[in-house]
């Protein structure tokens, strides 16, 4: 019996070695390694072949922010649709912050999203031009409300909407209200076009959106809420078929198969089924530095992926060849899809076969959280 399990043990040990030395001999030749203002080559063919190509992030990092804005500065296309997940009340604002049409962002815009916004605003004062789009439901129980009032500071008082700043938030009267002001402004399209020209496609649009959103904040139902990101993504990738698509969401929404989190069906699986050989997935991470959770986190968590890792864990692996530099590794060995130790973010190692996850990652030697969520008290 001894001699058996001795020789079971012997037989495990030397699969997982020969798993780690072909999973280091694939890593040893396809990664490639780059400083923070290149793109190599391989990414850059990876941009430029395919029109869809989604990021999934961990959240609130400084150096993240960066880096996609390098890469939309160096997009090889003169127009860029670039979708990130914020809240969608705000999406009018942003259009003309970028555009140079008004010169101020709101709080709950400037402390999330300000980095990369005001490096688009640089790209559009350019000849090249980039749209971005908030993709999220409102979170926050006031977003839609603050946003009617940001509008108000520019064309005044809208009479439609006073009723419901009354009104309780998510109370069946607020929802009652939202549909009773979509059908308004259905019926009166006309009448509230020539009052507000320009303003009503995206009053209607506050409206539609703010209905969901209250429903996702009242049911908590996450399937409406990557269907709901979905929709708008799908929905701006129809209307624009020329234009180069990115979208940046929280790495469990990039999952082209759910493989952590929750077991629903992802923004990745739905974006991959409706354009297969048109969408990329890359899923980015730092391997050391310090991270918040949350975004009202008050204390933040520091940490190292190669000291908290076993040495047959791929971010380890990946971590070590790459040393003090970004890397990045096209998953398209067979050797990805075997299951294997990843450890994405500290204390959440996972058994996973990653290339069924997500095409290739990135990683950054060292991150830190956004100078901006520096400014504010979220509590």
């Amino acid at each position: 019996m001894r001699t058996y399990i001795f020789l079971l043990l012997l037989i495990i040990c030397s699969c997982e070695k020969g798993q780690i030395k072909d999973i280091k001999t694939v890593v040893e030749r396809d990664l490639v390694t780059f400083s923070s203002d290149q793109i190599p080559s391989q990414l850059q063919r990876v941009i430029n072949t395919h029109r869809i190509i989604i990021l999934g992030e961990t959240h609130y990092v400084q150096e993240h922010q960066e880096y996609i804005s390098t890469i939309l500065e160096n997009t090889s296309d003169d127009s860029t649709i670039f979708i990130t997940e914020s809240f969608n009340a705000f999406n009018w604002m942003i259009e003309d912050y970028v555009n140079s049409k008004i010169d101020y962002l709101p709080n709950s815009v400037n402390y999330f999203d300000s980095y990369w916004i005001n490096r688009i605003r640089n790209i559009n004062n350019s000849e090249r031009h980039v749209q971005i789009y908030f993709m999220d439901v409102n979170h926050w129980q006031d977003n839609f409300i603050n946003s009617i009032s940001e509008i108000e500071k520019i064309i005044g008082l809208i009479e439609e909407f006073q009723n419901i700043k009354q009104i309780k938030i998510d109370s069946k009267e607020y929802t009652d209200e939202l549909l009773l002001l979509k059908a308004k402004f259905e019926k009166e399209q006309d009448i509230l076009i020539q009052k507000y020209g320009s303003w009503y496609k995206r009053f209607f649009q506050l409206i539609d959106l703010e209905k969901e959103s209250s429903d996702y904040r009242l049911s908590k139902n996450e399937d409406k809420r990557e269907e709901f990101m979905t929709r708008l993504i799908i929905d701006l990738a129809s209307k624009n078929p020329s234009k180069k698509i990115i979208i940046n969401c929280g790495m469990y929404h990039a999952q082209k198969e759910t493989l952590m989190g929750t077991g629903i069906n992802r923004i990745g699986y739905f974006i991959k089924q409706e354009y297969p050989s048109q969408t990329y997935i890359i899923a980015f991470l730092g391997v050391k530095g310090v991270c918040k959770f949350h975004f009202y986190d008050e204390s933040v968590v520091s940490f190292n992926l190669l000291n908290e890792t076993k040495r047959h864990d791929l971010v380890n692996i990946i971590g070590n060849e790459a040393k003090n530099n970004y890397s990045f590794l096209i998953m398209d060995d067979e050797i990805f899809t075997e299951k294997m130790e990843v450890t994405y973010t500290t204390g959440s190692k996972k058994i996973l076969s990653p290339a069924k996850q997500f095409d290739a990652i990135i990683t950054y030697p060292e991150i830190s959280i956004l100078i901006s969520m520096g400014n504010y008290d979220y509590n």
